[in-house]
């Protein structure tokens, strides 16, 4: 890799000092996601890479997570040159995925005004894929996506409209993760 390269990530990780505050309550907080994501992002700027990173917490929406709204701020990660900004926005079902496109896409287009290598995105969150879809057409920038595991498989929706609308996003996704230029499957099963 070239010592220049510069990356968007756009994941899911969270300020060391909002850790304990983000999970209170949460009955399946993301722990390991943020682990993984950290040594993700070790493991490429130990290689020269420079990354910037956009971010919103691994939360339940409100009311299986109390908190109804996400604070944005900017942070750096211990041990790490990565310069984030988590999101802000509510954290309410059905409102909160379009308010996260819209800021990963407000966001990603300030960032890549300068020379950038790819954008980087962790799991098959549907704001997340889209927004670095839309950013590829924008600034012929590649998309690359990390999928750690199936979105079927991270708990699986309830009743029958959340099972609905979830076949729906899996089929949403699939076709978007058409127009990225590579995605890499972490389990088995999700490739």
């Amino acid at each position: 890799m070239d010592r220049s390269g510069r990356f968007l990530f756009i994941g899911f990780l969270i300020p060391d000092d909002q850790i304990e505050r983000t999970f209170e309550g949460e009955i399946h907080p993301q722990v390991s996601a943020l682990h993984f994501q950290r040594r993700f992002l070790k493991a490429l700027e130990s290689a020269g890479a420079s990354i910037e990173a956009v971010t919103t917490p691994p939360v339940a929406a409100f009311p299986r997570n109390r908190r109804w709204w996400i604070r944005g701020t900017d942070y750096r990660l211990p041990g790490l040159q990565v310069r984030a900004r988590q999101i802000s926005g509510p954290n309410l079902p059905l409102v909160r995925l379009p308010v996260r496109l819209v800021q990963i896409l407000l966001y990603g287009m300030s960032k890549l005004r300068a020379p950038c290598e790819g954008i980087l995105v962790y799991s098959v969150h549907s704001p997340m894929v889209a927004a670095s879809v839309f950013l590829k057409w924008l600034r012929s920038v590649p998309v690359f996506v990390v999928i750690p595991d199936r979105p079927t498989f991270m708990g699986g929706p309830s009743n029958a409209l959340k099972r609905f609308l979830k076949r729906i996003d899996e089929g949403l996704v699939r076709r978007m993760l058409a127009s990225t230029d590579g995605a890499f499957p972490v389990t088995e099963g999700t490739g």
